[in-house]
């Protein structure tokens, strides 16, 4: 995904997506790629690695909602929610430049994984 894309997409300023970017880059998780359109611009792919990282993430992360929201809600307050995340996930996913998956043979938006 293009860095500014990134940004924007997740309401934080160039510098803050740089730094994160970077940190994630020594990690391996990410690698830079400059931009064949305007070599201004660098994209950030995800490595095997980050993609392996972000499938332990969001399998903590699902955890901790379930332990620490969901639990709490009854099951028609949650196909509410359910119905208002896949509206708004939908409206905005036509707007999201797709993220590259450099080396895993995948090109699918990792938060639309069928989950």
């Amino acid at each position: 995904m293009r860095l500014l894309d990134l940004a924007d997409a997740r309401l934080l300023s160039r510098s803050r997506i740089s730094r994160m970017v970077h940190s994630f880059e020594k990690r391996g998780f990410i690698e830079r790629e400059r931009a064949e359109d305007d070599r201004r611009g660098w994209y950030a792919i995800l490595t095997p690695a980050g993609q392996d990282w972000w499938e332990r993430c969001q399998s903590a992360y699902a955890s901790n909602v379930h332990r620490h929201a969901l639990k709490l809600l009854g099951p028609d307050t949650i196909r509410v929610v359910t119905a208002a995340a896949r509206q708004l996930v939908s409206a905005d996913a036509a707007d999201r430049p797709e993220p590259v998956l450099k080396g895993a043979g995948l090109h699918e938006h990792p938060w639309s994984g069928g989950r």
